[in-house]
């Protein structure tokens, strides 16, 4: 019953964001909102739940990407910054920012369930530069750019949090690639 109620939580977050009722949701499901309430505390607890398990898929997709030894360092980074998860998809950019403005409290669990992400990915920079596929550098700082360009597309009242994919990928083409033109010449 629990997955029910997240899955239609999910279609009317899409339809109203995080103002959904209650009553709109039972009546999506066919129950009675004591039935509801007898799963789930509240609806804060519902759009907990759901950015919580979005955001564990997301994790674990990274995880998997990070992991797979059948890849090469660039090719796991490139995979790592084009993940599509349904994390974004499910809730539009103005129903996420609203959501997070009306619920203060999603903001630290949502943040504490990435900093697991961003750690799992500073884990795998460090030990592909102890190896020496990466230069030596200060990997926290290149997790603050990056942590930086996500912050940045989130908070942009005029992007959809699904163009953070397209940003960071570039983001991290740069990084890869470098900006300067080595054929260019530095004077």
């Amino acid at each position: 019953m629990k997955q029910r109620i997240l899955e239609a939580a999910v279609a009317e977050i899409e339809l109203h964001g995080s103002s959904f009722r209650m009553d709109d949701l039972a009546k999506r499901l066919n129950i009675s909102k004591r039935t509801l309430y007898e799963n789930f505390h509240s609806k804060n607890e519902i759009i907990e739940r759901i950015l919580f398990e979005k955001s564990q898929d997301f994790y674990n997709l990274h995880k998997e990407i990070l992991e797979d030894p059948t890849l090469d360092c660039v090719t796991k980074l490139k995979k790592y910054f084009s993940v599509r998860s349904d994390l974004y998809a499910a809730i539009s950019g103005d129903h996420y920012r609203l959501m997070f403005a009306s619920v203060p409290s999603l903001v630290d669990n949502v943040l504490r369930v990435f900093e697991r992400d961003w750690d799992l990915l500073g884990n795998f920079l460090k030990e592909q530069q102890r190896i020496g596929i990466i230069k030596e550098g200060d990997i926290e700082v290149l997790l603050l750019m990056l942590k930086g360009v996500v912050r940045t597309v989130f908070y942009d009242g005029h992007r959809n949090p699904e163009d953070c994919i397209t940003i960071l990928s570039e983001a991290m083409n740069m990084i890869l690639h470098g900006i300067l033109n080595e054929e260019a010449k530095n004077e």
